[in-house]
Order: C-alpha cells, then sequence, then structure tokens
C-alpha cells in the first residue's frame, strides 16, 4: 500500500507539472476559440471529425516526444497550426484564403486523406529507423579566436548598413550587390560566430557577445521589412535549438509558436510596409487565422484539382528543389516554384503563394508520391536528428534546420530550400575556416570530444581522448 501510494504520488506530480499546466492553457484557449466563437451549423460531421484526428494526433506527437528540438517534433507543430487549426477555423467560417478553384466537401475530406496518408507512411518508417548508430567522436574544439568572431560580425553589419539592407521596407530594398541569398548567408554568419562564442569558456565572451547582440538586434528585429517572417521566427528558433535542446520543460517550445501564430504572425506583416518611424501605428491583435498567412491547406486543395487537369510533374519539382543551386540556364527543365506554377496556371494575377510538403508530395506522383516521399521524409528526419548530435558545427546545422522547418514545410519547396542551402553555407563557411585556422596552427591533437551517439551513453556525457592525428585526414571530421 505504501508503494502504491507513493507511485500515485510520483504520478500526480508528474502530471502537474509546470509543462502540463502550459499545454492545458493553450489547449484550453484553442478549445474556446474552437467551441465558442464559430459557426458549426450545415458543416459536414465527418470533415470536423477528421481535423479533430489530425488535431489529437498531431498534439499527442508533440506532448510525447521526448526531445525539446527535433524536426520531427517540429514537423508536427506545423501540422497542428497548418493542417488542424487554421484550416478548421477556415472551414467552419466559410473562408477560402485564395478563391482560385471552387471547393465542395469533397475537396476538404481528399485533402485531409492525404495528410493522414502522410503521416501514416512517415510514422511507419520513421518508427523502424530509431535504431541507434556508433558515430566516431569529432573534435569539438573552437580554433578561431573570439576577437576575429567579433572582428566578422562588426564587417558584416557595416556591410548590411552600407548597401542599405536595413531600415528599408520591401518596396524599397535593392539587392543590387548580391542576390537575396548571398544577402541570407552573410547575414547568418553573425548568428553563427555568436554561437560559437558562447558556447566557448573564455573571459572575454560577455563584452563580445553584448556588442553582437547589439548588433543582431538590428539585423534580425523586423525593423525594415526587408526579410521573410518565416525567415526571422526560423532564426529565433535557431539560437532557442541550439541553448536549449536539453531544457527542462519541453512546452516552451510550443508555447512560443502558440503565442507567436496567435498574436504575433500576422501583427509582424505591419513592417513589410510601414517604417520604423510609424512604429507607434503598430497594433498587436488576436489572430484569427483568416488571413493568407495560413494558406497552406487551401494550397493543398488547389493542388489536387491542379493535377487532375494538368497531370503530375513525376517528381521534377522535387528535384528542382533538392538541387535548385543548380542555374537555370544549364537546367532548361528545372521546374518554377509550385506555387507559382498552380496559380499560373488557375489564371491568378498574384502567384506568389506558399505550398506544403504534403502538396509538393502530391503533386510529384499524386498517392505514390505521398507515400514515397513521406517515407522519406521519415527516414532523413530521423537520421538527421540523430546526426546532430555529433559536434558543434552538425548541432548548429541541425539547428537551423530546426528554425528554417516551418519555413520550409509552407513552402514552396522551391524557394524556400534555396535560401535555407544560402544559410547552411554560412554555417559550413565557418566549420571550413575553423579547420583552416586548425591547420595553420599546426594543432597535432584532439582534446574534448563532445557527445557521440553510442549505446549505453547518456546525451551530455563527454569523452576525451588524446592520440596523435593527421592533420590532413581529418580535415573534414
Amino acid at each position: 500500500m505504501k508503494n502504491l501510494g507513493n507511485n500515485l504520488k510520483l504520478w500526480f506530480k508528474k502530471i502537474w507539472g509546470f509543462d502540463f499546466i502550459v499545454y492545458s492553457v493553450c489547449f484550453l484557449a484553442l478549445i474556446i476559440i474552437l467551441f465558442t466563437q464559430l459557426d458549426y451549423s450545415g458543416k459536414s460531421p465527418f470533415i470536423i471529425f477528421q481535423f479533430l484526428v489530425i488535431g489529437a494526433i498531431s498534439f499527442y506527437k508533440i506532448v510525447s516526444s521526448k526531445k525539446n528540438f527535433s524536426l520531427t517534433r517540429i514537423l508536427y507543430i506545423f501540422i497542428f497550426f497548418f493542417f488542424f487549426f487554421a484550416p478548421l477555423s477556415q472551414y467552419l467560417n466559410g473562408y477560402i484564403a485564395w478563391n482560385v478553384i471552387t471547393v465542395d466537401d469533397s475537396s476538404f475530406i481528399d485533402a485531409n486523406h492525404m495528410i493522414l496518408l502522410g503521416i501514416l507512411c512517415f510514422e511507419t518508417v520513421n518508427f523502424f529507423t530509431r535504431k541507434k548508430f556508433n558515430f566516431k567522436p569529432i573534435s569539438n574544439k573552437l580554433y578561431i579566436s573570439p576577437e576575429f568572431l567579433l572582428l566578422i560580425s562588426v564587417v558584416i553589419f557595416i556591410y548590411e548598413v552600407v548597401t542599405n539592407q536595413i531600415f528599408n521596407t520591401t518596396d524599397g530594398i535593392n539587392y543590387f550587390f548580391s542576390p537575396k541569398q548571398i544577402d541570407m548567408m552573410i547575414r547568418i554568419v553573425p548568428i553563427v560566430c555568436l554561437i560559437l562564442l558562447l558556447n566557448e569558456k573564455t573571459e572575454k565572451k560577455l563584452p563580445y557577445a553584448l556588442t553582437m547582440l547589439g548588433m543582431l538586434f538590428f539585423l534580425f528585429l523586423p525593423l525594415g521589412g526587408n526579410l521573410s517572417r518565416f525567415f526571422l521566427f526560423g532564426c529565433y528558433v535557431t539560437v532557442l535549438c541550439f541553448f536549449f535542446r536539453n531544457f527542462k520543460y519541453k512546452s516552451i517550445l510550443f508555447f512560443m509558436f502558440f503565442f507567436g501564430f496567435l498574436f504575433l504572425f500576422t501583427a509582424l506583416n505591419f513592417f513589410k510596409f510601414h517604417r520604423i518611424s510609424e512604429i507607434m501605428d503598430f497594433r498587436l491583435e488576436v489572430n484569427t487565422f483568416l488571413s493568407v498567412d495560413y494558406d497552406a491547406y487551401d494550397l493543398l486543395m488547389a493542388t489536387m484539382y491542379y493535377t487532375k487537369a494538368a497531370g503530375y510533374s513525376y517528381f521534377n519539382n522535387i528535384a528542382s528543389s533538392l538541387f535548385s543551386f543548380i542555374p537555370r540556364s544549364i537546367w532548361t527543365s528545372k521546374a518554377i516554384e509550385s506555387g507559382n506554377l498552380i496559380f499560373t496556371y488557375m489564371g491568378s494575377s498574384w502567384v506568389n503563394v506558399s505550398c506544403p510538403y504534403i502538396a509538393e508530395f502530391y503533386l510529384a506522383g499524386g498517392i505514390v508520391g505521398v507515400i514515397v516521399l513521406s517515407a522519406v521524409q521519415g527516414f532523413v528526419n530521423n537520421e538527421l536528428d540523430k546526426v546532430s548530435q555529433v559536434n558543434i558545427f552538425p548541432k548548429m546545422i541541425h539547428a537551423f534546420l530546426c528554425g528554417m522547418s516551418i519555413f520550409i514545410l509552407r513552402g514552396s519547396l522551391l524557394p524556400t530550400l534555396s535560401y535555407t542551402y544560402a544559410l547552411l553555407l554560412g554555417v559550413v563557411g565557418m566549420w571550413i575556416l575553423n579547420h583552416l585556422v586548425k591547420l595553420f596552427l599546426k594543432v597535432n591533437r584532439m582534446d574534448i570530444v563532445d557527445y557521440a551517439l553510442i549505446p549505453d551513453k547518456k546525451e551530455d556525457e563527454v569523452f576525451t581522448r588524446t592520440p596523435k592525428v593527421d592533420r590532413i585526414s581529418k580535415f573534414f571530421d
């Protein structure tokens, strides 16, 4: 009886913890919106049931995730907001983001079937690829000095100011000096420098970090409107992902997205068309999800409508996205953005729209495309979540991928991957620079080895080794 009492006490303590309170508050707020402010009359009970199943699965996967930050967890956060809550709100309000097609109940039913099929295939492969693998321990030492990290950040900040890339509206931005992707790659480097600096144990860390934060304040707050809100949001998530990956309370990530989508995201659209001098006109209001910012579900239905008339791309859209860095002058059959393709076909004058990942899969090959590509997605997500923990630079790449996941999942895939590649080049560039400095200093031993995926070892455990190392053969460790 005593053991039973202790077990019940521990169970209640676990249940009524901080995470439970945060999840409950968010969940109740969403329930209040869904069941008190929306009209259910004349709506299909089956469609509502489908949405609730999608919401229940995604919410369960978010809450039960063992990792604070992972590509899989952020995928389900995307599904929860963009394939459950937003489209259900739009359906009950009779709202269609883009009136390019005529939708009926069968359109919603078919779209929900594709979402559920994608989840099933993703989870099946993800489940069978959770096996742990051995990874060789890799050097975690930073050879770039704090002074040089600060210098890099200062030079980039000056460049951004001189080329008028900040404090400007979207309409006024001029990428005369460099394409947008190159500007993103350059602008992301100060974040990489800050992460590297904060990861080091040095007395100079605090003053240098504060200086970098001051510059990043101007580079990454939406003061000028010349950066996508998804991009900005992704950069914030990147930093949080890197430094709070082992944070005790996993509910904080969900609350951040909940608060961001409910209050901030649509409101930040203000900065795309207003200057900083007009900041007093900014208003923060509760978002009802009845806006084109949450058009992902509409684009899924539009994609299914398009394929009935124009056929599939036979994976050309996926190949073009994965190899978006190949110029069109070389690859003449390279696809255009999927959202652009579909809306151009529909005769719309506005073609700068999203195209969510499941719509991209369907455009590639219909049901077969959804099955195959969702399975591939499950495998890739699982592998990236494992390999990410080898050393600081792979961790940083994983953090950027987590940060940009909402941006990529919303699509269209081709431009979002193109921009993401640019960001990753910034990280890889610093990685290569670190190795070049290592070679220059003729370092002949590896001192600290960070967590490697070795069975029966805890994630935070630190390994050490001191064998002689050939500098050239270890260059790409």
